[in-house]
C-alpha cells in the first residue's frame, strides 16, 4: 500500500471523525506532539464550542486555499467524503491542514465527558462490537493510547473515508467512547 493511499485514507477518516463530534487529536504514528501547531503571538482566543472551534476550522481551509471545504452541520460536525472534490492528498489541502491545526477542534464533543483522561477500555470494546454489527465485520480492534484511540486498517478492507464505514459510524455514534481517533492504512 502505497504512503500516499494511507494519508489520503488517514486525512478521511479524522475529518469523517469531526462529523461524529470526535475530534482527532492527530494523524502520527507515535502520538507525539508534532502535528500540533502552536498558535502564533497574538492570535485570539480559541472557541469553546464545538460548534464554534468546528466553524473555525473550516473557514481557516478556506482562507488557506480550499475554498470547498464545508462549513460544520449544527453541533460542530463536518462531513468530507470521497466524492466532495477536495483532495486531502493535494499540496493545498495538506498546506491548509497544516496552517489550521490550531483551529482543529479537540477532545469528545456531542455527548458530553472525554478528552482529558484515558479511555475506558470498555466503553471502546462496546463501540468496536457495535461497528463490526453494524457493517464492519473485520474492523481491527482499536488500541488505546490515553485519551485517543488508534486503528491499522491495513488489511482489513475497510475504507475509513467510505460509505460502508460511514454507515457503521452513524449507528454506533451513541457508543463513541470519546477521546480522538487516528487512522493508518486504508484497508486495501
Amino acid at each position: 500500500m502505497s504512503t500516499t493511499h494511507k494519508r489520503t485514507a488517514s486525512t478521511l477518516l479524522a475529518v469523517s471523525a469531526l462529523l461524529t463530534g470526535a475530534f482527532l487529536t492527530g494523524c502520527s504514528d507515535d502520538g507525539s506532539s508534532s502535528n500540533e501547531a502552536k498558535a502564533p503571538a497574538g492570535a485570539e482566543a480559541s472557541p469553546t464550542s464545538p460548534q464554534d472551534q468546528a466553524l473555525a476550522f473550516s473557514k481557516c481551509m478556506r482562507d488557506n486555499g480550499v475554498a470547498a471545504f464545508p462549513d460544520p452541520e449544527p453541533g460542530g460536525g463536518l462531513a468530507l467524503s470521497p466524492d466532495s472534490g477536495i483532495d486531502p492528498n493535494s499540496a493545498e489541502f495538506q498546506q491548509a491542514l497544516q496552517a489550521c491545526r490550531d483551529k482543529m477542534p479537540q477532545g469528545q464533543v456531542g455527548g458530553g465527558g472525554g478528552g482529558g483522561g484515558a479511555l475506558d477500555s470498555t466503553k471502546v470494546a462496546a463501540w468496536a462490537k457495535c461497528m463490526r454489527e453494524n457493517g464492519l465485520p473485520k474492523l481491527p480492534d482499536p488500541e488505546i493510547n490515553g485519551g485517543n484511540m488508534s486503528i491499522d486498517f491495513g488489511g482489513s478492507g475497510i475504507n475509513p473515508g467510505g460509505e460502508e464505514f460511514q454507515k457503521a459510524r452513524m449507528a454506533c455514534q451513541d457508543k463513541w467512547p470519546g477521546g480522538g481517533l487516528t487512522g493508518s492504512g486504508g484497508g486495501q
